[in-house]
């Protein structure tokens, strides 16, 4: 007896061949179950390597979480000193000084000024 069938059968006769064809309904089914099983593969491969990392990582959460919150606390209170930095500083808003702008603005402002309006 050969290794070969050994390992896969002996070959078929060719009046033994009709009875081991598969129709299109046969093969639709054992093909399609072919195709879902091997799309199994993936998903399974990696949560076999992922779900060992993923306990591995969970000693690292409280470090990782605690630098993110210091850095949205650096954001916080350094954001606004950084972005009125550059403001010079003047009256308030509605308020206009008449020395700085042309001489129409000057005359709008003291009318203004003189009707009690802010």
């Amino acid at each position: 007896m050969k290794l070969n069938d050994l390992l896969f059968g002996r070959p078929l006769r060719s009046s033994e061949e009709a009875g081991e064809k598969l129709g299109p309904v046969g093969g639709l089914s054992v093909f399609g179950l072919d195709a879902l099983s091997s799309a199994a593969y993936g998903p399974e491969a990696a949560l076999t390597l992922l779900i060992p990392l993923a306990a591995a990582g969970i000693a690292y959460i409280v470090p990782i979480t605690a630098s993110i919150i210091i850095l949205l606390a650096i954001v916080y209170f350094y954001y606004p000193a950084q972005s009125t930095r550059g403001i010079a500083p003047g009256p308030p808003p509605g308020q206009v000084e008449p020395e700085a702008y042309p001489r129409q603005c000057a005359v709008a402002h003291r009318r203004l000024r003189g009707s009690g309006v802010r």
